[in-house]
């Protein structure tokens, strides 16, 4: 997989506890990454930690394959980083089926993201273990962390839309 980047930030701040580079990510076309999760659930619905909300959605072998897939190129694009780990976003719990995080944005209302009739309300809330949804996630920027002798590599997938599917 070919991605294409631009550095966006250097944050060499003596003030910023963060000491790393912001790159945003493009295909080889120069168009964002898109993820698309067909028929999921979601286990514990909407968690939040800090200021920052996330749903984990469970995910079948080809979604693993193209998530390990981009982490790979992802590496290997960033080579000259010396990238010594990648945090992924796919979580395997003993007991529990594997996991995808993603992230909802903060610039972004649940109108923006669920889909709904006009004048229905939505609510990340109404989001539940009961229903199947249809996910659309997107991988936006990429940051790379410089601690002492390791850099690591963080990316979030960002929720772009929801798609109520039907009840379990």
């Amino acid at each position: 997989m070919k991605l294409i980047f631009d550095k966006i930030n250097l944050t060499k701040h003596k003030q910023s506890p963060f000491q790393g580079d912001l790159y945003k990510i493009y295909n080889e076309e120069r168009q964002k990454i898109y993820f698309k999760l067909q028929k999921t659930k979601t286990l514990f619905g909407l968690e939040s930690r800090y200021n920052n909300k996330y749903i984990k959605w469970t995910i079948n072998y080809n979604i693993i394959d193209s998530i390990k897939l981009l982490e790979n190129s992802l590496k290997e694009q960033f080579n000259y980083c010396n990238i010594d780990n990648v945090i992924s976003k796919i979580i395997y719990k003993k007991n529990y089926p594997v996991l995808l995080e993603s992230k909802i944005s903060n610039r972004k209302l649940s109108n923006d993201i669920i889909y709904h009739e006009k004048g229905e309300l939505t609510s990340y809330d109404s989001i539940n273990n009961k229903k199947i949804y249809n996910v659309s996630l997107i991988l936006d920027n990429i940051f790379i962390k410089k601690n002492n002798s390791k850099n690591t590599l963080y990316y979030n997938l960002e929720i772009d839309s929801i798609q109520i599917i039907n009840v379990a």
